[in-house]
């Protein structure tokens, strides 16, 4: 926080000691985390954002969620943004969990909700689509769920809360997006 830091300085250029009180501290922080709870879920990416090394290193390790990218073959532009959003989602509900903006019990019904469009919509496009090819169903998917919208305490998360999270159920292997996602990843 930029005023913690302002404070410190002033008091040292006025050759005070540098402290601050536990009250001071409090307070501020009260206020903050009560903004933050009522109105908005902070990006806390946005000062911080993955960097691109660390977004290479991911890519080129191939996690789980990338090969079902690559088993329904999307191009690497795609698959640049999918590490970006599960890197952001993901270090952005860390830090909600830690501020208290949301607990577990929050991330989780969150989670199901995804998952429940996922299997709702993955029904759906394979009786629309039967005659269209499994790679394409399995984009089909991948696109309509990176455009869901969905709430975390009635808030709307950062954009790319709802696609990272999604990315981290197909890590997990609670989801996938070709229609046979399990048989294609035990090979």
């Amino acid at each position: 926080m930029g005023w913690l830091q302002k404070d410190i300085l002033t008091k040292i250029s006025s050759k005070k000691k540098a402290i601050v009180s536990w009250e001071e501290y409090s307070l501020r922080f009260t206020v903050i985390f009560g903004r933050s709870r009522s109105r908005e879920l902070i990006d806390f990416t946005l000062r911080f954002p993955p960097g691109l090394e660390e977004i290479n290193n991911q890519i080129k390790a191939r996690p789980t969620y990338v090969k079902q990218l690559d088993i329904i073959g999307m191009n690497e532009d795609d698959i640049i943004k999918a590490v970006t959003d599960f890197m952001r989602a993901n270090i952005n509900r860390g830090k909600w969990i830690e501020a208290e903006i949301i607990d577990e019990d929050i991330a989780s019904d969150f989670e199901s909700r995804l998952n429940r469009y996922w299997n709702n919509r993955r029904r759906g496009i394979n009786i629309t689509y039967s005659d269209k090819p499994e790679k394409d169903r399995g984009q089909l998917l991948y696109f309509d769920c990176m455009e869901r919208t969905e709430t975390i305490r009635d808030m709307s998360p950062p954009d790319s809360t709802i696609s990272g999270t999604y990315h981290a159920l197909a890590d997990c292997t609670v989801l996938g997006w070709h229609p046979d996602w399990q048989q294609k990843l035990e090979k």
